[in-house]
């Protein structure tokens, strides 16, 4: 008899275990289910989850992969994006244990996009979640109540158009010109053209801190703008003008423009390196040293267009019609050409610059 009790008991405890919920633990002093979940960072190949109530014994898994494409319309939109170059990522992430509440996923992306607002989708086989999110130091997150595919989009995407709208960083803006004179300024007319035909070394100032803009130029100081322009090549001899001192700063370049057929004398053996130099002459030089360069000098304009245009000498017309075609010489505001007129040092920057 004791023995059929026996058995009966046995029975009936394997029946109980048998029919007991998964997880329940027989003991006196059951264990509280929750306290499995604890904050929690779990990171694998550069994705991070992070969590207050992640289960202690949850291992974490990143693939590539989205869901079946075949199935999960969503997942062929997705793969179709990735296709198109608007996807930057899709990881798979998943848990081996749960979690409780919501969940921190961080993605990492090309710093180029530090600063930048990027869409990041989660893609669960239904609606898919969709939220935009800052770069920063390289990564971007994304907060959900579970895990499935995740898509980090290259910038926006806005799912109810299907328009998607690259992330690209704003051109830098070019740092301040460097200006070291102080009768140049931002608001003049011929303040860029300055500046570059100073750091070109067309022109230097009349002093460390001026550049004289109103001032003249000199026959000599244009002959050697040319002549650096034209990189300063190897010139012998001796000028065939009588008032060019060799030993002068401009010599070599009046040399080398006068061998190259550029600059011409007064037609009584004199350069007049120390003249000012007229609009038309300085037309003229630029023409020849065109014509030396090898440029289509074919271009030309009615100088008739000015009121004071028929004062052009004629050795100087087809000279100064190039010019006025190519836009390298204008008029003044009155609207004149004043060609027989001195050519100020910021006319002369300008018309180095539109020419070179």
């Amino acid at each position: 008899m004791i023995r059929k009790w026996t058995q009966a008991a046995a029975c009936l405890l394997a029946l109980v275990l048998l029919l007991a919920p998964a997880g329940l633990c027989i003991d006196a002093k059951p264990a509280d289910a929750y306290d499995a979940y604890i904050p929690r960072v779990l990171t694998v190949s550069g994705v991070t989850a992070a969590g207050d109530r992640i289960h202690n014994a949850a291992r974490m898994t990143v693939s590539e992969v989205l869901h079946n494409a075949g199935v999960c319309e969503h997942c062929r939109r997705f793969r179709d994006l990735k296709n198109e170059g608007a996807v930057l990522a899709v990881r798979n992430v998943s848990l081996s244990f749960g979690f409780l509440g919501s969940i921190t996923v961080t993605f990492p992306v090309d710093p180029y996009y530090n600063g930048l607002t990027l869409t990041v989708a989660h893609c669960d086989m239904q609606t898919p979640e969709y939220a935009g999110a800052v770069v920063e130091n390289g990564k971007v997150s994304m907060t959900v109540t579970k895990l499935s595919p995740f898509v980090v989009f290259g910038g926006v995407y806005d799912p109810e158009t299907g328009v998607f709208t690259e992330a690209e960083q704003p051109e830098p803006e070019a740092p301040p010109r460097a200006n070291p004179f102080t009768d140049v300024a931002e608001t003049d007319w011929f303040y860029d053209d300055v500046l570059t035909a100073y750091e070109r070394r067309f022109m230097t100032g009349t002093s460390r801190s001026t550049f004289s803009p109103d001032g003249s130029a000199t026959r000599g100081m244009i002959a050697t703008v040319l002549y650096r322009l034209a990189g300063s090549p190897p010139a012998f001899g001796s000028a065939p003008f009588s008032d060019v001192d060799m030993h002068q700063w401009y010599a070599q370049g009046v040399l080398w423009a006068s061998q190259n057929g550029i600059v011409m004398g007064d037609g009584r053996g004199r350069f007049l390196p120390a003249q000012s130099v007229t609009r038309a002459e300085l037309a003229a030089m630029l023409y020849r040293f065109a014509v030396w360069d090898g440029r289509d000098v074919s271009r030309s304009a009615h100088l008739s267009y000015f009121p004071d245009g028929y004062l052009t000498p004629s050795w100087a017309r087809p000279a100064l019609s190039w010019a006025v075609a190519e836009g390298i010489v204008s008029g003044h505001a009155d609207g004149t050409l004043d060609p027989l007129g001195t050519a100020s040092r910021a006319e002369i920057a300008a018309m180095l610059v539109r020419f070179a």
